[in-house]
């Protein structure tokens, strides 16, 4: 069996942790649709080297409990699901499809959010 060490994602350049969850060019797509209100955010993507210091510099949010939990939680479920994604790519030869990805960080945030 061979092991293809390029991103599954992009096929692009070999895979990495922080190319695949910060700058794989489908990761950017991803969390551009996540944080289209959220520019500023979305920029630190690009002075960020490894995923420990993206979960380190993202911003808190003020406002409602729910949406505090929310803002908090994103990060972690947008990891998880590209993660998920990604071996469902391997695994199972599924599309990535990122408004599919986008929609299930969604609704996994707001699960977690309410428990």
């Amino acid at each position: 069996m061979e092991i293809d060490i390029l991103c599954p994602m992009c096929s692009c350049i070999q895979e990495t942790t922080s190319h695949l969850f910060l700058h794989c060019s489908k990761a950017l797509q991803f969390w551009s649709g996540l944080l289209l209100s959220q520019h500023n955010t979305y920029l630190q993507l690009f002075t960020v080297d490894c995923v420990n210091e993206w979960f380190f510099c993202w911003p808190s949010k003020t406002g409602n409990m729910f949406t505090v939990k929310v803002w908090k939680y994103l990060p972690y479920a947008a990891v998880l699901t590209i993660w998920k994604h990604r071996n469902g790519k391997i695994f199972k030869d599924r599309p990535v499809m990122i408004h599919k990805m986008q929609l299930e960080t969604k609704g996994l945030v707001w699960f977690w959010g309410g428990n």
